[in-house]
């Protein structure tokens, strides 16, 4: 009697799940593909390689790469005492390259990490808004998708509409 009980269960679960899931409207997103479209993702790209390319941070550390070159050159002239003067010198300067060039890739690290993380906002919110509007109950990762008809895949939608609001701004 109780398997009798639980099979019906069972089976009246799985119709109930099965009937709802056929109302439900699915779709399914390319993040990489949208990440890759978005123009701000594009601005941003060229904006970091400007900075990479700063005459600015270039300037310091040639610089300062320049000034351990010279220090190197006159080691051969210098007496034994002075050399190990020369050296430590040498090597605090050595020590204060690393130092600008660590400090340069940290703030270019610390700065495209916030941008990434508000593209990636972007595009959760316009997928979320695309979603809300077009009535979807559900949209996953095109990545997590073993299959999905043409007709499921909003990524296009939500790049075009993407763009198009970051255009206006």
């Amino acid at each position: 009697m109780k398997k009798v009980v639980c099979l019906a269960f069972g089976i009246f679960f799985l119709m109930s799940v099965s009937a709802y899931s056929k109302d439900s409207k699915i779709g399914y997103a390319d993040v990489f593909k949208i990440f890759n479209g978005y123009v701000k993702t594009k601005d941003y790209e060229k904006s970091l390689e400007e900075k990479k390319k700063s005459k600015e941070s270039e300037n310091k550390l040639e610089e300062k790469k320049n000034t351990i070159v010279k220090m190197q050159d006159k080691l051969d002239l210098l007496k034994s005492k002075e050399k190990e003067e020369q050296k430590a010198k040498i090597k605090k300067a050595i020590t204060e390259y690393r130092n600008i060039e660590s400090k340069i890739y940290t703030d270019l690290k610390k700065e495209s990490d916030a941008k990434m993380k508000e593209i990636i906002s972007d595009i959760n919110d316009a997928v979320k808004n695309y979603a809300i509007k077009n009535d979807f109950d559900l949209i996953i990762n095109k990545s997590a998708t073993v299959y999905g008809k043409d007709e499921m895949d909003i990524t296009n939608n939500v790049l075009n509409k993407l763009n198009g609001e970051y255009k206006k701004k």
